[in-house]
């Protein structure tokens, strides 16, 4: 009897955390069109505070180029300038003229599993204070920014798929079987 009433618990602390989870995701940040707009009230929404600064969704070192991010401005060497960008579901895409062999750092985040093409091709990123910056490449640049799932989070993923599978297979034969 103490035993299945622990397996319903269990049963209904997975479900709940599921349906929260689920919640949490669902949540987005209004933006316009192909421009993500943070708000000082939007950063402390949006970002867990702790002693050490904010984490979770926005590197700290980055939020000092607040002003360039709102703007959407691309760094080209020192100087910030203005650069054509067009935003897809997956990824962005800047064209920046006249960056031949400078470092460009872009208004994006530097996450794990980013992914920049420059001119076509695969090219390495390096981090500009929690930003994407690459090298420039002749007269025009044309940079497509996307990301990927890394395969730890994708085998993560499956062995909580498959581990919740067999917990719930389980937990159905010794309820109702």
């Amino acid at each position: 009897m103490i035993f299945k009433l622990r397996n319903r618990t269990i049963v209904l602390i997975i479900f709940t955390m599921t349906a929260a989870t689920e919640a949490n995701y669902s949540h987005k940040i209004q933006t316009y069109k192909g421009r993500l707009v943070m708000t000082k009230k939007d950063v402390t929404r949006y970002t867990s505070s702790r002693t050490g600064g904010l984490y979770d969704y926005a590197p700290l070192d980055a939020l000092k180029y607040k002003d360039h991010l709102k703007k959407h401005e691309v760094k080209v060497g020192d100087r910030w300038e203005n650069a054509s960008h067009k935003a897809y579901n997956s990824k962005i895409v800047y064209t920046v003229e006249d960056a031949d062999e400078q470092n460009i750092t872009l208004p994006v985040f530097n996450y794990w599993g980013t992914v920049v093409k420059v001119n076509g091709k695969k090219s390495t990123i390096e981090n500009d204070n929690g930003l994407v910056s690459i090298k420039g490449t002749g007269k025009r640049t044309i940079v497509e920014v996307s990301s990927t799932y890394p395969t730890t989070m994708i085998l993560s993923l499956l062995i909580s798929s498959i581990t919740f599978i067999f917990l719930f297979t389980r937990y159905l034969i010794r309820c109702c079987g």
